[in-house]
């Protein structure tokens, strides 16, 4: 039987061993009184319906869909970071969200534009960082989409700029939200992240932004520390700059 998706947390830090009687999820979800006597659902309904219902005993964890996908972009692995990691940024060329709020340096809120006049939101914390090579995060409890993923900046062979490779777990959620993130992301979630990430390569090498229906559009322009750095008129009409962050 294969083997359900790991969280990210161990998939990034190698921790969580869950073959171990009693040790991992799995090992405290059985030990539970609400799912213990065979009441534990498999597959994708154990990813979401039983751990959301054991909450108080276990954490809640990505294991539903699991996406990898990565690019080369002709920029250096701190280019790309420091344009990654101002969360900000992100709804620029990613199609799905409509704004991502930083609260403070780890933690940050995310809203996506469902069908009609709905909204898909979570809270996510960077709870695994690496300075120009790693960005680690998992959405919060009562998130409506489980999420977690990082993101890894390694430099290309031959000089040739950054492999950034992505990867990305979510459950997909049941109900109205569920219908909802299914059309969002259609029958290949993974085509989505893709495209997303040729958005940012066009964006970054050529200076263009990729207009996405429903967000705003600009051009790059030099910093004078000499990093990206992007003109953003946001929903109420200021400019903001981004492309920078300070840890």
């Amino acid at each position: 039987m294969e083997e359900p998706h790991l969280t990210q947390k161990e998939i990034d830090t190698g921790i969580g061993n869950q073959n171990g009687a009693g040790e991992g999820l799995f090992g405290r979800v059985a030990k539970h009184p609400f799912v213990a006597g065979g009441a534990i659902l498999v597959g994708a309904g154990l990813a979401y319906a039983a751990i959301k219902t054991i909450q108080s005993a276990a954490d809640e964890v990505a294991r539903g869909t699991h996406i990898e996908t990565s690019i080369t972009i002709n920029k250096s692995p701190g280019e790309l970071y420091s344009f990654w990691r101002d969360f900000r940024n992100l709804p620029l060329f990613m199609k799905n969200p409509e704004s991502v709020t930083e609260s403070d340096d780890a933690h940050s809120h995310w809203v996506v534009k469902g069908i009609g006049n709905s909204r898909i939101e979570w809270d996510a914390e960077v709870y695994n960082e690496i300075e120009n090579e790693l960005i680690a995060w998992r959405s919060l409890e009562a998130a409506d989409v489980v999420n977690a993923g990082s993101v890894r900046f390694e430099k290309a062979p031959g000089g040739r700029g950054t492999y950034l490779r992505v990867t990305v777990n979510y459950n997909p959620p049941a109900g109205k939200i569920g219908a909802t993130v299914a059309q969002l992301f259609g029958s290949e979630p993974a085509q989505i992240i893709k495209e997303d990430l040729r958005r940012l390569k066009q964006m970054l090498e050529t200076g263009e932004i990729a207009t996405v229906d429903g967000q705003s559009s600009g051009r790059a322009a030099d910093d004078r520390s000499g990093g990206p750095r992007i003109e953003i008129p946001d929903r109420q009409g200021e400019a903001k700059a981004a492309g920078s962050h300070t840890a």
